[in-house]
């Protein structure tokens, strides 16, 4: 199982977060593409207020100030526009992808992104058919070894967010994306060290796969998609339970 959840707010702990301690490297950016990106965007600074505060590796969003990308009519210094583009659609028998890219070419980021939807045999939905099922949230975990779980849990329902998750070797704060920088600031003032701090989309319903073939397959299709040079991000409501995930490491 995924832990325990706390609601701090009175509701149901967040399911994405049980992805995210189980799946961490799904939604990585690659260093190929920070690479890639930070030689497009060399001049660019990160967005101060989307900024995650962050110690060690994990998996969180890039974000650059939109004073240099201006979103859909965005131009870098050398005059290229930027567009930032969403693609959604299915993979397996109904696992939810959202591909997030960054692109100065629209045309062959989409034939890159249909091609490698069609060579796997996963179709493309329309807009809104994937992402009106996630939410965007911020997820902020830390290290169970180096926190104090009451500490931290009240220092959280003072700051304002909406769930505490405890996972097998960490502690999952959750919370609205609108609070992501209201709570995150005050838990790092409190003297807590996140291991990792994102703004992400969380999917409302998981879907489970118990087949470990079909999920090497997804996984497989969302690692091809993440080395597509234009993608930042994928997202999936892909939920792998514990004894399949034992599998795919033995595999």
């Amino acid at each position: 199982g995924a832990g325990q959840n706390r609601g701090v707010a009175g509701r149901r702990g967040d399911p994405g977060a049980g992805v995210a301690e189980r799946a961490r490297g799904r939604n990585e950016l690659s260093r190929k593409r920070l690479d890639h990106l930070a030689n497009l965007f060399e001049d660019f600074v990160p967005a101060t207020e989307l900024s995650p505060k962050v110690e060690g590796e994990g998996s969180r969003e890039r974000h650059y100030s939109q004073s240099n990308i201006k979103k859909g009519t965005g131009e870098g210094s050398d005059g290229v526009q930027f567009d930032e583009i969403v693609y959604e659609g299915y993979a397996g028998d109904g696992v939810g992808i959202i591909v997030k890219c960054l692109t100065e070419n629209r045309n062959r980021t989409a034939a890159e992104v249909r091609h490698c939807f069609n060579k796997a045999n996963n179709n493309l939905g329309q807009t809104g058919s994937v992402s009106r099922s996630f939410q965007r949230k911020g997820l902020i975990t830390f290290s169970k070894e180096n926190t104090e779980e009451e500490a931290l849990l009240e220092a959280a329902m003072e700051a304002g967010a909406a769930d505490f998750e405890e996972q097998e070797e960490s502690f999952v704060v959750s919370c609205e994306a609108t609070d992501y920088n209201t709570v995150s600031d005050a838990l790092e003032q409190a003297g807590f060290v996140a291991i990792d701090s994102e703004l992400t989309l969380v999917p409302d319903l998981l879907f489970e796969m118990t087949d470990v073939e079909k999920v090497k397959s997804v996984m497989a299709f969302i690692e091809a998609l993440e080395d597509l040079d234009d993608v930042q991000n994928v997202y999936t409501n892909m939920d792998v339970p514990d004894e399949i995930a034992e599998q795919l490491g033995d595999g």
